[in-house]
């Protein structure tokens, strides 16, 4: 859907400024069409971008309404569709060039919101791939971000962790603590960053509720994970082939 209309909007980019350099009007019967329900097909992406975060939807939603791309397209629709013939040999005036102009500067305006929104997408699905192996209704968020939030008040008053160490931790916990309090987390980025805060706790052992938190809240997220397959009675759980972090931790 985002792919298809970032694609018509590069046409219609195209049509533009060939239709300057040819000085005649060059937009086929789909660009027409394309012009002519952009509106339209601008609010399905607005509202499907709800799905993929409030972030998207205000950022796509702000974009629509400051840069004024629907109203952009109504307009080249109806000076294009004013003529008798949309397919005649009929040279542009100044104000039709200017006209073409002043939408190509809209277009190149909006087509990073749009390409934004791309990416966020791709993200969204990434996520939506990692988390098909967790079951969300088993994880408790609110009891994860308690131990969390433990784990860092007892990092903070660690004086063994030298102080640039406990300043790269620190922002790691904060990471994991966004990324916990989003609407869709990924729970491989959140055990990827345990690791790393079991590392160090491996080093440094003289603060045992840093690590005792972080163990009791990578089992809570353990309680979502997915058993995917079983073979000669083995029961294998995601992440098999990293290290897990609460294996880790423990040892």
């Amino acid at each position: 859907m985002i792919d298809k209309l970032l694609n018509n909007i590069e046409k219609i980019e195209s049509g533009i400024f060939n239709s300057i350099r040819n000085n005649k009007y060059l937009f086929n019967k789909n660009d027409m069409k394309f012009l002519n329900n952009f509106g339209d097909e601008a609010e399905k992406i607005r509202e499907f971008s709800n799905v993929i975060s409030d972030i998207a939807y205000n950022n796509f939603t702000e974009s629509l309404r400051s840069i004024t791309i629907s109203q952009g397209m109504r307009n080249l629709y109806i000076q294009v569709a004013s003529e008798s013939d949309i397919y005649a040999d009929r040279e542009l005036n100044v104000n039709n060039i200017a006209e073409l102009k002043n939408i190509a500067g809209t277009i190149i305006d909006f087509k990073p919101a749009i390409k934004k929104l791309k990416r966020q997408y791709d993200e969204y699905l990434e996520i939506e791939k990692s988390n098909s192996l967790f079951d969300e209704t088993k994880i408790d968020k609110k009891q994860i971000l308690t131990y969390i939030n433990q784990s860092l008040e007892a990092l903070k008053e660690e004086t063994i962790i030298p102080d640039n160490e406990k300043e790269k931790l620190i922002i790691i916990y904060k990471e994991v603590i966004k990324e916990v309090e989003k609407k869709q987390t990924n729970w491989q980025k959140v055990l990827g960053f345990f690791n790393v805060i079991a590392i160090v706790c491996t080093i440094y052992t003289s603060a045992p509720i840093i690590k005792d938190d972080i163990i009791k809240a990578s089992k809570e997220i353990s309680k979502g994970v997915e058993i995917i397959y079983e073979e000669k009675e083995t029961k294998v759980k995601v992440l098999e082939n990293q290290s897990i972090l609460i294996e880790n931790i423990e040892e």
